[in-house]
């Protein structure tokens, strides 16, 4: 490890006064020496250079601007509860639909004054990746991955029911079977359930 930083403190000083295609000619060639990727290789070139020279690099904006206004996902929010939650595909198809109906009958209530033209477009032309993506903290609130289940595995069925092959007579007609059932009980399992 230490060779490998040797390495890259030599390049330094050849990489800061080198042009932009010397650059790229220095890194190929520190590349080959280290194994290391051209990032990682570059990575290291500049904090060598920031220890030589005292000055800090300049860090580059991480992430780059919004595209959506939080007004278009708030109001996306609206309708996709009001359409019965469906998945950004479904969501893309229908939210044209969705959005007139919606605005026709006055159901978007205290939203309505944050729709306007840019929003609309916004909305409108918006990927269901993107709906997915921007919806999943709303759907990881509503329904909480470690909510509890009144399902119980059964055992004793899987136990003893052999497997059969396609093509394997069967000695006898099912004489039992096991039935699931599904609580519609929302996040809680109190109360009684028939």
């Amino acid at each position: 490890m230490t060779t490998r930083h040797q390495i890259a403190k030599g390049f330094a000083l050849e990489y800061a006064m080198a042009t932009q295609r010397e650059k790229g000619i220095l890194l190929d060639n520190l590349c080959a020496a280290t194994g290391w990727s051209r990032a990682n290789a570059r990575r290291r070139v500049t904090t060598e250079i920031s220890k030589i020279t005292g000055k800090k690099p300049v860090a580059l904006p991480k992430r780059r601007p919004r595209t959506y206004q939080p007004a278009t996902i708030t109001l996306m929010t609206r309708i996709w509860t009001l359409a019965g939650e469906p998945c950004g595909k479904y969501l893309t198809a229908i939210i044209a639909d969705e959005l007139e109906r919606l605005e026709r009958f006055g159901e978007l209530k205290t939203h309505a004054d944050l729709l306007t033209d840019q929003i609309r477009h916004q909305l409108l032309n918006m990927s269901a990746a993107t709906m997915d993506r921007y919806l999943k903290p709303v759907r990881d609130a509503r329904y909480p991955a470690d909510s509890l289940s009144s399902t119980k595995p059964g055992a004793m069925l899987r136990s003893e029911i052999p497997i059969r092959w396609s093509g394997t007579p069967m000695e006898q007609p099912p004489g039992f079977f096991e039935v699931d059932t599904v609580a519609h009980c929302g996040h809680s399992l109190k109360g009684e359930f028939p």
